[in-house]
């Protein structure tokens, strides 16, 4: 897939995304894992890329695809999040026993 300026102005991109991704790519650019990553690091919203541009066959595997990394996100993220927890309780029971 290409993508140019005109192609995000027609789906209604909003004007800081056109401009950034007008800077980076003026003529445009063809969708690629480099071209997607650097879009991520330019702060281009690419879920709304893949929302507003994918045909409908292409939008359901893409989803299918993200819906899997969004549950080992969750895993990891559940239990970061629970050792974050446990660390700032043994911190607070140090704190308090010292007092």
């Amino acid at each position: 897939m290409y993508i140019t300026v005109e192609m995000l102005r027609e789906y209604g991109a909003c004007s800081n995304q056109l401009d950034t991704f007008e800077n980076e790519w003026p003529t445009g650019v063809e969708v690629t894992g480099e071209t997607c990553l650097r879009a991520v690091e330019l702060g281009l919203d690419v879920e709304w890329a893949a929302i507003n541009l994918l045909p409908a066959p292409h939008w359901e595997a893409y989803q299918k695809a993200t819906d899997s990394h969004w549950e080992a996100y969750e895993k990891a993220t559940d239990s970061h999040w629970e050792a974050y927890l446990k660390s700032k309780a043994i911190e607070f029971a140090k704190i308090c026993e010292g007092h």
